[in-house]
């Protein structure tokens, strides 16, 4: 049972948003308040910024050796500041990710928790071609943040706590008829601290990158025009990673190459859309980061993503899709080679459900079907309802996430059942979103009989938070 604390503190949270619907009809046709027009800045000069308080709860722990019940308060603020002259444009984005209160059973790691840093310091320029400025290019230095494609493999978290960021380089050409190159060459930010005290829980230290990692890739998008008796789009690309342990990291010694597409049909109301996406991954990588793990294995992964869906012409503006996840895993741990796939530095809450203290599945030896249905009851409000089942590709692999293993593959691969469900409301247009959520995972044979599985029975998670956009 979840305890009355906590329960107390979600309903809390519930009377706060009834408390401001009450006041939102005065707000409803005003315009958003924004830093700009509050300091006045010049047109040169835009600053903008974001603050989001969560709250989350877990109840029954799914991890290899956790027990008991966690949760967790998080702030994250984030202020950025740009600067416009010409062609030119500086960019200065400062991150405060921390932890108000944890249970002290809840894990804590540098995805949670990153106090006081500078997310973004770059420069860049941005260049018309031509005089119909039919063909942009733009050349972005420093440190920024980059979303590629479907955002698999390359993003700018949303809903985990901290956000990715690397130091490089960033090319695009981009065209009016949607033809699309990009080709970056960065050294991913290693977010610091790496490991907490809980009685320094939000200390600062200065985030670093180091040339023993580095991440770049290519990527090309097709022309509108290219597929357009079908409607469709259709991307390619290819990411190269170079990692190798350095005298305080211990890492897997990935030196991967993914190379993959997407074909995809974006929702119209009384259509069908669709996506599939296929990647192939290969290289040298190891099996652990443990630093007496020195052999390296050659590395072959496969993944792949295929959805459909429809939107219905009805009230609420009801649209169903059904979808299915592909990750490869190991298939013999003693073959001398790794068929683990790797999802880089992508995120996963769009298919798999919230993250944070949760987020028990990625795309790592997984397959996974499963139906969403989106409702949007207003133009304010928005929400879906989710069932996915999952098992292991590989029964001999690990449960990732959790930690689960049996090598042996004697205890199935069936890792349960997923039920999700989360609402969204924009309370006040552009300034305060309220989003509320939760997941209830039904586990299956193989997270209860699994040698190193815990007996902690069904895992349920909630969350709420609340986000100020200015």
């Amino acid at each position: 049972m979840m305890h009355k604390s906590r329960y107390s503190l979600l309903l809390f949270i519930q009377l706060l948003v009834m408390l401001l619907i009450g006041h939102s009809p005065a707000y409803a046709d005003a315009q958003p308040w924004t830093l700009d027009s509050a300091l006045n800045t010049p047109e040169w000069l835009s600053i903008s910024g974001q603050h989001r308080t969560r709250y989350e709860t877990l109840d029954e722990q799914f991890r290899a050796g956790g027990s008991g019940d966690d949760q967790i308060l998080v702030f994250r603020t984030n202020i950025l500041a740009r600067v416009t002259w010409n062609q030119w444009e500086f960019g200065f984005e400062l991150l405060d990710s921390r932890q108000a209160y944890a249970d002290d059973s809840t894990k804590i790691s540098s995805g949670d928790v990153n106090p006081l840093d500078v997310l973004q310091t770059y420069i860049q320029w941005n260049d018309a071609a031509s005089d119909q400025n039919d063909v942009v290019n733009k050349v972005r230095v420093g440190r920024f943040t980059m979303d590629v494609g479907s955002r698999r493999f390359v993003a700018r978290n949303k809903f985990r706590n901290a956000i990715n960021s690397f130091t490089g380089i960033d090319w695009s050409r981009t065209k009016a008829n949607g033809e699309e190159l990009r080709a970056f060459y960065t050294l991913p930010v290693q977010r610091l601290p790496g490991e907490f005290d809980r009685r320094k829980r939000n200390r600062t230290q200065g985030d670093d990158q180091d040339t023993e990692v580095a991440f770049w890739g290519t990527y090309y998008k097709l022309p509108t025009h290219a597929l357009s008796q079908w409607d469709s789009e259709a991307e390619l690309f290819y990411f190269g990673l170079d990692e190798n342990d350095t005298h305080n990291r211990p890492t897997r010694n990935r030196d991967i190459h993914t190379m993959g597409a997407r074909l995809y049909k974006n929702k119209a109301r009384s259509e069908f859309d669709y996506q599939v996406e296929a990647v192939y991954q290969f290289g040298e990588s190891r099996a652990t980061t443990s630093a007496s793990d020195r052999e390296d294995l050659d590395h072959f992964a496969y993944f792949a993503r295929a959805e459909l869906g429809y939107s219905f012409a009805r009230h609420w503006s009801p649209r169903l899709i059904a979808q299915l996840d592909y990750a490869s895993g190991d298939d013999d741990p003693d073959d001398g080679n790794n068929n683990r796939f790797d999802s880089l530095f992508g995120v996963r809450r769009f298919d798999f459900g919230p993250l944070g203290i949760y987020g028990p599945f990625s795309r790592a030896n997984i397959v996974s079907p499963g139906l969403r249905l989106q409702l949007k009851p207003s133009p304010k409000v928005s929400m879906f309802v989710a069932h996915r089942g999952y098992w292991l590709a590989s029964d001999r692999d690990a449960w990732t996430v959790a930690g689960v293993q049996d090598p042996q593959g004697d205890s199935g691969s069936f890792l349960g059942q997923q039920f999700e469900a989360r609402l969204r409301w924009e309370i006040y247009p552009e300034n305060l979103l309220w989003e509320i959520g939760g997941a209830y995972l039904f586990k299956g044979g193989f997270a209860n009989d699994a040698p190193n599985a815990n007996d902690e029975g069904d895992s349920n998670f909630l969350y709420s938070q609340f986000t100020f956009s200015f």
